[in-house]
């Protein structure tokens, strides 16, 4: 079983996974549809007047963000056959065939754009990432991490959101030593730092992660956030004195963020957290 991060960074995959060609259900508002059937009109006059298979492919993104997967295949296919093989098609008709759940045939269409490149490092790295993408997607975390690490060779710059996606495919230990080694190569990120504290926690590795939360604190002392992990990680590491501290340090943050910020919702749940917090220090200093 993987020690990936289930949340939130599952759900960071699946916008990654879908950033370049699909809008989400929810931002999809009437006037962006309207935009997207604007563009695709335009384009089909455009093909009207002169066929060119790079606008079938540009149609067929469009058909992606529209959500009509099967006007979108027609257009990559379509485009394929013009082309002899339109590499920018076969990529996004294996992303679109992912979407499907149609793990074959994303991996066919995958496996004949990695084919067609030749040591053209940009293409290269989109190729692997979407392999790793698919395999991850049916649950084979081994060769998708190998797939992700081919990406990741290719990368230039190396993205912190390809970073995330490769350690989805590790387990915990080795998932934060991948983001300490990619931290020291492209950071400090907060980010990454982040992503190695949830690992910790969730493995409660308490001791590294204090270590690592001061250490953010030392970068951002102006977030909250970590003001009140650290009280966490104090109890769970029983240093009650040091958590009550801690824990007034926090509260002196808090009171002096304006007001407009104390009642945010972010922020004031971090209150509620002081004030359970509070409540396990008052019960752990009072017992016998």
């Amino acid at each position: 079983m993987q020690g990936g991060l289930s949340h939130p960074y599952r759900g960071l995959m699946l916008k990654i996974l879908t950033r370049a060609f699909l809008l989400s259900v929810v931002s999809v508002t009437s006037i962006a549809h309207g935009l997207v059937h604007e563009q695709i009109n335009k384009i089909t006059a455009q093909w009207d007047q002169n066929p060119d298979c790079g606008l079938l492919v540009k149609r067929g993104r469009l058909w992606l963000e529209d959500q009509n997967l099967k006007k979108a295949e027609e257009d990559f296919k379509r485009a394929i056959e013009c082309d002899g093989g339109n590499r920018n098609a076969l990529f996004h008709l294996s992303e679109q065939y992912l979407l499907e759940k149609n793990f074959p045939l994303a991996m066919k269409f995958n496996r004949m754009f990695l084919k067609g490149l030749n040591n053209e490092a940009g293409a290269l790295k989109r190729g692997f990432e979407l392999r790793g993408q698919i395999l991850l997607a049916q649950d084979k975390p081994s060769q998708a991490a190998q797939a992700f690490r081919a990406a990741l060779l290719h990368a230039n710059p190396v993205e912190p959101a390809l970073i995330m996606e490769y350690v989805q495919a590790l387990k915990s230990p080795e998932a934060i030593k991948e983001l300490d080694k990619w931290n020291q190569k492209i950071g400090p990120l907060l980010v990454l730092e982040q992503a190695a504290l949830e690992y910790e926690e969730q493995l409660k590795h308490w001791s590294s992660a204090l270590k690592r939360t001061e250490r953010i604190i030392s970068q951002n002392p102006n977030n909250l956030r970590y003001q009140v992990k650290k009280i966490n990680q104090l109890i769970a590491l029983k240093s009650f004195e040091d958590a009550q501290l801690q824990l007034n340090v926090a509260r002196k943050a808090w009171a002096s963020l304006p007001k407009t910020r104390q009642a945010s919702k972010a922020v004031d749940q971090q209150r509620r957290l002081l004030d359970s917090y509070q409540l396990i220090l008052s019960e752990m200093t009072t017992k016998p």
